[in-house]
């Protein structure tokens, strides 16, 4: 019911991506996406802000991605989207997503 965007796993049940972005993932004040090793697209706005912000690379499971503070989604023909909600969790706080989004988008501007 409603869902903009599916989120992958792969053979250990890690988080990979969505069908077309790249997955963020903010704990506290951290930053997590997942490893490529997991098994996903090294996307261009995934490169700029693993590049640009102190952004942990580790494997994510459905748990710790339940236990977010925020999640955000990444690709080149949004940018940098704000998830509301995970099936039931609503995210209250999107501070670091906006945030980064903001500072995106005047790169973007400069290009």
């Amino acid at each position: 019911m409603g869902y903009d965007e599916p989120i992958f796993l792969n053979s250990k049940n890690q988080i990979t991506e969505g069908a077309t972005s790249n997955i963020f993932v903010v704990v506290g004040d951290k930053i997590y996406t997942p490893k490529l090793s997991c098994g996903l697209l090294n996307g261009i706005v995934r490169q700029y802000i693993v590049s640009n912000y102190d952004v942990i690379e580790s494997k994510i499971d459905l748990e710790f991605l339940n236990n977010a503070d925020e999640i955000f989604l990444t690709n080149s023909l949004f940018g940098i989207m704000p998830v509301n909600n995970l099936e039931k969790k609503v995210f209250k706080s999107q501070k670091i997503s906006k945030e980064i989004f903001n500072y995106y988008k005047k790169y973007i501007e400069n290009i």
